[in-house]
């Protein structure tokens, strides 16, 4: 599949989780990050390489499993610029932001999420500036709701790596196989939360994330 069909689908999803959030009284999404972008910048991303602070990049990169890290520095030659993974919008209730989702989408019924290991390492980079970043995925016959996760949960329920070698119109970084049905915290049960108790903890084994 090419990178415009990937890309298709994947604003498809994104459209469906903003029309999801706007039914919810007090919630509502504002662009950010990417959405702000145009398409050359967007373009320029994908094809410069990480150029950040490199003591924050070496830190992301220590605080991933000996297998993790074999996998990913063994397949990537050079760390690819993370800002490429930079949600699109800000989820906000009363005006207050909340997270910055980044909506996945699958492309089959096949019973496992695929998600980057170099979209976990953006967002939890971006993470770092203030907005966490989280991961929104859409009902599936596995899930019949839209579930959320953070990026070390994913890490957690993950039971394989693949190299990404041939995936086509992907990144071709290693990216790691979670079973659809491990995701299964209902979004609108943090959104519930929040309104209720002012803010929500997402647990893992590498640490909570806080909203």
């Amino acid at each position: 599949m090419s990178f415009n069909q990937r890309s298709s689908f994947g604003n498809k999803a994104e459209q469906d989780f903003k029309r999801w959030v706007h039914m919810q009284p007090g919630w509502h999404v504002e662009p950010y990050g990417q959405g702000l972008m145009n398409e050359r910048s967007k373009q320029m991303m994908r094809e410069t390489s990480f150029n950040g602070d490199a003591s924050t990049l070496e830190n992301l990169i220590a605080e991933m499993l000996p297998a993790e890290r074999n996998i990913y520095m063994e397949r990537v030659a050079t760390i690819p610029n993370l800002t490429r993974w930079m949600p699109d919008f800000i989820v906000a209730y009363k005006n207050q932001i909340i997270c910055a989702p980044d909506v996945k989408t699958s492309m089959s019924t096949t019973p496992n999420w695929a998600v980057e290991m170099s979209s976990i390492l953006g967002n939890k980079l971006h993470s770092k500036t203030g907005v966490q970043c989280i991961y929104a995925f859409p009902p599936s016959p596995f899930v019949e709701y839209w579930s959320c996760a953070s990026p070390d949960q994913l890490r957690d329920r993950a039971f394989k790596i693949l190299d990404g070698k041939s995936v086509c119109g992907g990144s071709g970084t290693p990216f790691y196989l979670v079973p659809k049905r491990s995701i299964d915290l209902p979004f609108k049960t943090l959104m519930t939360e929040l309104e209720l108790k002012g803010q929500y903890k997402i647990p893992s084994t590498h640490g909570s994330v806080i909203l």
